[in-house]
């Protein structure tokens, strides 16, 4: 909606309608309650093919039971666990997650059970029993200065699950690299991944990511060389106003800078913070 100056538009009502709720029970392969397990929704159409997925802040209690709200009438797939294609999402502590497995039992999207849910109703019993547990490996190796090739040490590191050429999503781990400049990332289910340098404060250093893939063994010797970062200077204008309350506000403004046209590995973007000292006037 595009509004003009002066103009006054009147009519812009909304109807609500009552959500619906999908509830079941996860259990492991002994019969035991999976707890805190978060769930992943899938939406389809009418052919029952995929249209979204969505991994839910919602999460089993300590009797396996998930209780998910809120949701549009609709034809939804509900499933836990972690897809292998896509590594190990999610937030949390680390820890070894469930193979991804769909209600009732299937290992496939594609024999999943459809759920319906109506407006305003409740969708009981989409109970799940979970498949084995992902195997988690090891990924290690050093950092080191890229012109002089000395290893640096305290340089934290993030690491990112890959699916389609693109960074999925961070994972919950972090590394600090060891006076040797040497690292190590546990507990990675198979998959591909992204390893990149974390925000490191006052250091001017970056390096371009470092792309491997988990397949049923450690990941030994990645080298990740660091260069030294270029500076952005400038002066931050407020036209048309001298509101000194305004200006004020301006103090510790956060800028972000995004990399256009390059390649598609390369970080989406950096953000900084601007520090605007002096006296207004």
């Amino acid at each position: 909606m595009v509004l003009t100056e002066g103009e006054n538009v009147v009519g812009i009502d909304f109807t609500l309608v009552k959500a619906g709720v999908i509830t079941g029970k996860i259990l492991d392969a002994e019969g035991r309650p999976v707890v805190e397990e978060r769930l992943n929704l899938i939406a389809v159409d009418s052919n029952s093919q995929n249209v979204r997925s969505q991994i839910l802040d919602f999460r089993t209690d300590d009797r396996g039971v998930y209780r998910i709200f809120g949701l549009p009438a609709g034809r939804y797939k509900v499933a836990v666990g972690q897809d292998v294609r896509l590594g190990a999402l999610g937030g949390g502590r680390p820890r070894r997650p469930y193979r991804q497995t769909f209600h009732p039992d299937a290992a496939d999207s594609s024999q999943a059970a459809i759920v319906e849910v109506l407006e305003g109703g409740e969708t009981s019993g989409i109970d799940i029993t979970v498949g084995s547990i992902l195997e988690g490996h090891t990924a290690s190796g050093r950092i080191i200065d890229g012109r002089t090739e000395q290893p640096l040490a305290n340089v934290r590191l993030g690491v990112a699950s890959r699916m389609e050429n693109r960074d999925y999503g961070y994972l919950p781990v972090r590394s600090l690299s060891s006076s040797r400049g040497e690292f190590k990332i546990e507990g990675l289910p198979p998959g591909r991944y992204s390893l990149v340098i974390a925000p490191q404060g006052e250091n001017d250093r970056f390096a371009d990511p470092v792309l491997f893939e988990v397949v049923d063994r450690d990941v030994e010797n990645l080298i990740i060389k660091t260069s030294k970062g270029a500076s952005l200077t400038g002066v931050v204008v407020l036209e048309g106003s001298n509101d000194k309350a305004l200006l004020a506000r301006l103090y510790r403004l956060r800028l972000n800078v995004y990399v256009q046209g390059g390649p598609p590995e390369f970080p989406h973007g950096v953000q900084l913070q601007l520090i605007l000292t002096g006296v207004f006037v």
